[in-house]
């Protein structure tokens, strides 16, 4: 989320123009600021990979029938964001269809300031209130048994063939796996690969000099093409 007092920052995502710059125009009005516009789910990937985004809104069926379903699962997996699904069709087989993503809300076309403003707070509290009792936990397999690692803990992963080395503020732990199951479990949002044998928590990186990184006293090394994933995430901190 942005810091305190600074104006929310909001993604809008539909393809038919009109719409689009009359909901970006409503938004500025009251006081949010739009973060980025997009009419097709690959432009709004982009917005996402470089700008910080709060909430997004969703037209459901961008550039094609239930488009915008398969961007908030995306969203979901990805981000962690709240999002809300814009909709001409209020029936019940729409709406059961974009339920299983999870979404904090809907948005019925044609809409009215007060509406886009009231759909917007309902999403940012119901967020609020299951971040605060949802616990950020990712689940990995040690010889048969299953434990957790709580997201936020983990420092960078180092990888040897087929094991991975997972640093973290109790230490360290050795499992048999592979760098690219690890990745597939955090969020991208937050972990980055600076080298093919490594994925770094940016929470924890402390400094970048010489073609290394320092992330919680450790050095781990940065690519020729990792300096450019660096450099991405340095600009969006």
């Amino acid at each position: 989320m942005s810091q305190l007092n600074s104006p929310l920052q909001i993604l809008v995502v539909e393809d038919e123009f009109v719409t689009l710059d009359t909901l970006c125009d409503a938004l500025n009005d009251m006081g949010y600021e739009v973060a980025g516009d997009a009419m097709t789910i690959e432009e709004a990937k982009e917005v996402l990979a470089r700008q910080e985004v709060d909430l997004a809104i969703l037209d459901i069926n961008v550039r094609g029938k239930n488009k915008g379903i398969e961007l908030g699962h995306y969203i979901n997996k990805h981000f962690g964001i709240p999002f809300v699904y814009l909709t001409a069709y209020s029936d019940p087989a729409t709406i059961a269809s974009a339920t299983d993503s999870a979404p904090y809300g809907y948005l019925i076309k044609p809409f009215s300031p007060a509406e886009i403003h009231a759909s917007i707070k309902v999403a940012i509290n119901r967020y609020q209130a299951s971040a605060k009792t949802k616990e950020n936990y990712i689940y990995l397999k040690d010889q048969g048994t299953f434990f957790r690692l709580r997201v936020e803990d983990i420092h960078y992963v180092e990888a040897f063939r087929n094991y991975v080395e997972v640093n973290t503020n109790e230490g360290k732990r050795v499992i048999r796996g592979t760098l690219k199951e690890i990745t597939e479990k955090l969020p991208s949002r937050t972990f980055f690969q600076p080298h093919r044998s490594f994925l770094v928590n940016a929470e924890w990186v402390s400094s970048y000099k010489g073609g290394f990184l320092t992330v919680r006293g450790a050095s781990v090394p940065v690519s020729r093409s990792g300096h450019k994933v660096v450099m991405q995430v340095f600009s969006r901190r």
